[in-house]
């Protein structure tokens, strides 16, 4: 039998592969979702793009995301802010703590519950299963009320934006991407100039 500490770590490892996974795939769901917003909510008029090209800056938003080693949010019919370049740079470190929560906790979590399988203990998971319910819920209710203040909050305490974030700023504002003649680098740091 598992000593209390090491079976709620265990838990909470498999927690945090399962809510990883779960954000994973989600976000891939978007993908076809967009597809079909486009059709039903008209957004190529809106935006002034054809779908394809919608579609394809949606695309370079995601690769920007989910790939660490893409340095540049390149959307070729849409100008970034410097407060957008910084959310989404924020947002990329977000995601790929999660790729990396997901790829160290989900073998592990697949062997303890191949464990746990083997020897009949199911039964562990029971209580942990309604707690862990509680939390999301509570968590879920907590972004319905106020997602912005949510995401804020979170990323501060969780991910140091202040630091990320004025790491971020910095990069952004000396980046040389802009003509003379066009607007100030920061603004314009997506462009691909």
């Amino acid at each position: 039998m598992l000593s209390r500490g090491r079976r709620w770590g265990r838990l909470l490892l498999l927690w945090l592969a399962l809510i990883s996974t779960i954000i994973v795939v989600v976000t891939l769901c978007s993908i076809p979702l967009f597809v079909g917003w486009i059709r039903w909510d008209h957004l190529d008029r809106v935006a002034g793009v054809s779908p394809a090209r919608l579609l394809h800056n949606y695309l370079n938003m995601w690769s920007y995301l989910y790939m660490p080693w893409v340095h540049r949010l390149w959307l070729p019919d849409f100008r970034v802010s410097v407060n957008g370049a910084t959310h989404f740079a924020d947002v990329q470190h977000l995601f790929v703590l999660n790729l990396i929560v997901m790829v160290v906790s989900l073998p592990l979590s697949w062997r303890w519950l191949q464990q746990l399988r083997r020897n009949q203990q199911g039964y562990v998971l029971r209580t942990s299963a309604w707690g862990g319910l509680a939390v999301i819920m509570a968590l879920l209710v907590a972004m319905g009320i106020n997602f912005n203040g949510f995401f804020s909050s979170f990323f501060t305490k969780c991910c140091s934006v202040t630091r990320i974030g004025s790491l971020t700023r910095r990069w952004i504002q000396s980046s040389t991407c802009c003509r003379k003649d066009s607007l100030p680098p920061a603004l314009c740091w997506g462009l691909d100039y």
